[in-house]
């Protein structure tokens, strides 16, 4: 377990900490561009494997006993969150890693899944990890998923100060007609449920993707999604 600890918070520090346009930009002035992606890809994809490991290893350790509901409950909410995922990844989006520039002032600066949150991808991921934490009531898997949420949504934050930082006019453009917080711009008036503007494949993608999960949970991960 203290492995798992350790492992997952040195996962955030990376993302947290080495990521930080300061911190960032002083590692990049030293080792250059290039280097630093390679050394920050290599840094996150050992300390991943090590939390799967520490994961697999750490002892049973109950918190609560999860109902039935809280499973059904999962499985459910498990679908906006693959279908905001898929969106997330498919769709244009400068708020994404290499998303590309904000658009100009006085375009239709969000479009798609973008008038829900500006951050698709990311609440998809926070999604998956307060769901699993709740279904699965063990220490370990409060760690694991605690982490992954935390970094997902925690995250959103963090992607929108360097917006801020790079460009403070686009940025404050963009956030104003869109919002972190899915159908917060909507329910605020400031933007539309996005009918027609998301192609129909990506839901019925993210829908596929969700099926599939829960089809190979039980021979990759080893236990059902269904109640027992």
């Amino acid at each position: 377990m203290t492995q798992l600890v350790v492992a997952t918070v040195l996962f955030l520090v990376l993302h947290f900490g080495l990521a930080a346009p300061p911190v960032r930009g002083r590692i990049i002035a030293l080792t250059g561009e290039m280097a630093y992606r390679g050394l920050f890809s290599l840094a996150a994809t050992v300390l991943i494997v090590w939390v799967a490991l520490a994961y697999r290893s750490a002892p049973y350790i109950s918190l609560w006993a999860p109902a039935a509901w809280q499973h059904w409950l999962a499985i459910i909410l498990m679908l906006p969150a693959t279908i905001l995922i898929v969106c997330g990844m498919t769709q244009p989006n400068p708020t994404a890693v290499g998303g590309g520039k904000l658009p100009p002032h006085g375009s239709d600066m969000a479009r798609g899944a973008l008038r829900v949150t500006r951050h698709p991808m990311m609440w998809g991921f926070g999604l998956w990890g307060i769901v699993h934490a709740i279904a699965n009531g063990h220490l370990a898997g409060l760690v694991l998923f605690g982490g992954m949420t935390i970094l997902a949504l925690a995250g959103t934050l963090a992607i929108d100060a360097k917006h801020a930082l790079r460009d403070a006019e686009r940025w404050r453009d963009f956030a104003a007609a869109t919002s972190n917080l899915p159908f917060a711009a909507i329910v605020a008036g400031r933007q539309r449920l996005p009918f027609g503007e998301v192609a129909p494949w990506r839901p019925a993608a993210g829908a596929l993707l969700w099926v599939a999960l829960m089809a190979l949970h039980p021979y990759v991960i080893g236990v059902s999604v269904l109640p027992a």
